[in-house]
């Protein structure tokens, strides 16, 4: 079989596998309580993904922490993966009680324990998130006794309670960085509710330094507040069988379709490319977000829809096994708050990734990450990858030195919870307060 056949066999392949593999780990909660016009409790007894337990100190095992487990009604990439994977680490250290609140039904990748409930608002599940969080949230914290509540993207509800403290998670300011790249309500809820979320925060959370120098750029009184970075960790580490594949002559990009992600520059980059190279091929893996069509015209228009495929949405051993036969990753966003796929490629394959910031602030932590100018010349862009998929010392991305503590998901808890603790500590409420 020759390389270009094994291409189209791997995308055949995805539509025969099982709905089980597909999303690795993804299950239920095992209490959930339905707020609708009929308020019932139900339990669901569930197999649950092992975990090593994390040695760390946690704040006052009393407390009732609640979590905003919106994203985990949205799958497990970007935000979903980050809060899913935080959960997990979270509740596996903890004596004290998990409350996870959304408007929607979410599955989550966390073994079942007695301290953890999900309460689903189905009253609410037509009303935007948003606003469902804005203006809903407070009473149900209220109801469930919440002493810390954890919003897990950006936002905050609009009024504050002096009965609890309040954290919240920033990944990203698109909103005022690439505003034209988000959906319109999206941009407005965002320019609303963001700085109120902020004066609301007791502390805030960045994914990277990146981020945090966002931050307190376009929001100053920021400078003031408690604001910590912790990176996120690495997901899709499998063991294979096939220690050493065979790569295929594909670049490999992994992202939702949408402006942000720079895709038709990267076609328009790889369309110099096919020039060169008549075998190889651009798989672009992730679900159809906004304005994706004019990438896909683009695609059919120049005659490149048997070398440019899309694959759709992929599970985690579809990703890792992807990446570990490619070439290349190839991560041209315009704007990014981290950037795990950096992470998951990691011991795969080597990465060609944007010249922006928050990827020169990982670059020192990942040996064969190179950084190209995806914005002016798709031609000079395509110069510059054949010059890497030339080279002859070619290997995967690597930590540096023991870089590689840093981003584990076990880190990224403890650190967590420690700084949830120097919040509590703050308010008198958390290990060694009164």
């Amino acid at each position: 079989m020759n390389e270009p056949t094994q291409i189209h066999h791997l995308i055949a392949d995805r539509a025969q596998k099982s709905s089980a593999k597909r999303e690795v780990g993804t299950i239920l909660a095992r209490r959930r309580i339905h707020h609708t016009s009929r308020s019932q409790n139900r339990e669901t007894s569930v197999a649950a993904r092992s975990y090593a337990p994390v040695s760390s100190k946690v704040v006052n095992p009393g407390l009732t922490i609640g979590v905003d487990a919106r994203p985990l009604s949205a799958g497990l990439a970007g935000i979903p993966r980050y809060v899913g994977e935080m959960l997990a680490g979270l509740v596996r250290t903890s004596r004290h009680r998990f409350v996870l609140f959304s408007n929607r039904e979410i599955a989550c990748p966390f073994p079942a324990a007695d301290n953890v409930t999900i309460v689903v608002d189905g009253g609410f599940a037509k009303v935007p998130g948003t606003l469902w969080l804005m203006f809903r949230l407070n009473r149900l914290l209220e109801e469930h006794k919440v002493d810390f509540f954890w919003g897990t993207q950006h936002l905050l509800p609009f009024f504050k309670s002096p009965l609890r403290k309040y954290v919240v998670t920033v990944h990203d300011l698109t909103h005022l960085i690439l505003p034209q790249s988000l959906r319109f309500h999206n941009l407005v809820f965002s320019r609303l509710f963001f700085k109120r979320a902020m004066g609301n925060a007791d502390g805030v959370i960045c994914i990277s330094r990146a981020t945090s120098k966002d931050l307190i750029e376009h929001y100053p009184f920021m400078a003031e507040r408690r604001v910590e970075v912790i990176y996120p960790g690495r997901s899709l580490v499998f063991p294979r069988q096939d220690s050493n594949p065979h790569r295929q002559d594909y670049l490999f990009t992994l992202g939702s379709l949408e402006p942000r992600k720079n895709l038709l520059f990267l076609v328009k980059t790889f369309r110099h490319l096919a020039e060169r190279r008549p075998n190889l091929k651009l798989l672009c893996a992730g679900g159809e977000g906004w304005k994706a069509r004019p990438l896909f015209r683009y695609v059919q228009d120049h005659g490149l829809a048997d070398r440019v495929l899309f694959p759709g949405r992929i599970s985690d051993l579809e990703a890792a096994d992807y990446m570990a036969r490619a070439r290349l990753l190839v991560f041209p966003s315009l704007y990014e708050g981290f950037g795990l796929p950096l992470l998951e490629a990691v011991d795969k394959c080597p990465a060609a990734a944007s010249d922006i910031e928050v990827f020169r602030e990982l670059k020192p932590h990942l040996a064969n990450l190179f950084l190209l100018d995806f914005r002016k010349d798709p031609h000079l862009s395509a110069q510059r990858l054949l010059e890497i998929l030339d080279r002859p010392d070619l290997e995967p991305l690597r930590f540096q030195g023991q870089s590689g503590g840093l981003f584990t998901w076990t880190a990224a808890a403890e650190k967590t919870l420690a700084f949830f603790n120097e919040i509590m500590v703050a308010a008198g409420q958390g290990e060694g307060g009164s």
